[in-house]
Order: structure tokens, then sequence, then C-alpha cells
């Protein structure tokens, strides 16, 4: 293998630990290499850029100060602070935004065209996937809606859109009675 992590080692090449050594006493001698005991090791691991006193040192001592030219932007700063949202909350609201905007939709083409809500609502697959959409532009913008701002939007929806509707059965009905005398 050509770019090995560890050239010395062949793929196929056994490593093999070296055999300790007793000596007359049955104690194990250690490689030549290696000390007796760790007091006669050496004191300072010596770093390829100088031993741990000298890191130390480097890392104590005071700083240059670097002034900051340049200030984040406000869209910066609301970038770095943009909380995600949870999946659940970002699912149950890309759902109700869908479900609202289904019904006002379906309310509003069944007042133009006179026939029932049912008739306009959207198939349940494309409901699913206005969902889906929904719900990830909602994990990507952060984009909760709180609480009381969907009982407000729940009401106008249900109720609001009706107002056209009753108003012209309202006109209707006023235009039999005048009619009627």
């Amino acid at each position: 293998m050509a770019n090995s992590l560890f050239p010395d080692i062949e793929d196929n090449e056994p490593i093999i630990d070296p055999e300790p050594i007793e000596n007359e006493d049955g104690g194990v001698l250690l490689p030549p290499d290696m000390p007796d005991r760790p007091e006669d090791a050496p004191n300072d691991y010596e770093f390829k850029t100088g031993n741990i006193d000298d890191f130390m040192a480097s890392f104590q001592e005071e700083k240059e100060e670097m002034p900051i030219e340049e200030r984040p932007t406000p869209e910066e700063f609301a970038e770095a602070g943009k909380q995600n949202l949870p999946p659940a909350t970002a699912r149950k609201t890309g759902k109700f935004v869908a479900n609202m905007i289904d019904y006002s939709c379906a309310t509003g083409l069944s007042l133009l065209s006179g026939e029932p809500v049912s008739a306009h609502k959207a198939p349940e697959d494309s409901k699913k996937e206005l969902e889906a959409i929904i719900t990830e532009y909602i994990k990507e913008s952060g984009g909760e809606i709180p609480l009381s701002a969907q009982l407000i939007i729940c009401l106008v929806v249900t109720y609001g859109l009706q107002i056209p509707g009753a108003y012209q059965k309202y006109k209707e009905r006023k235009a039999l009675i005048q009619h009627k005398e």
C-alpha cells in the first residue's frame, strides 16, 4: 500500500513483541534502551519544538493585543444566535399551517364557486407534501408560531372566511324580502 499511515510496516508483516529475557534470579531483563527504574528515565520530555517548560513559558506570556476592526453584522449575529427548533415542534407547526392553508383556500374557492368546501379541499397526498415542505421550512428558519398566534389564525380562518358567504346570504335574503313587498 503506497499511502500507508505506517510506511515501515508491511501489510503482511506480523508485529512481534520482544521476548522477555529472564536473568539468573528469575527476574525479567528489560530491553537495553529501556531504563530499569522510572527514576532512571530522563526528567524532561523533549518535544520537536522544545520541552514542556518552554511550552508553559510561551503559554503564560502576555499576548499581543489584536484589535478587531470588523464587527459582525446584525445578520451574522442573528445566524449565530438562531436556535434549532425541535423536530416535533416543527412537525406540529407545519401540520397546523398546512391545515389552515388548506381550509382557508378551500373556503375561499367555495365562496367563489358556490360549491361546498369539501369540493375544494386538497387531496390527502398533496396535503402531506405541503405539510412536509412547510415543516422543513420551519426547521430551517426556526419559525415557531406561538400558541396564541395559532389560536388567532385558527379563529380568523375558521370564522373570518365565512363572513363573505354570510354577507352574500344576507343580501339575498334582504332582496327577497324587498321583492315580496
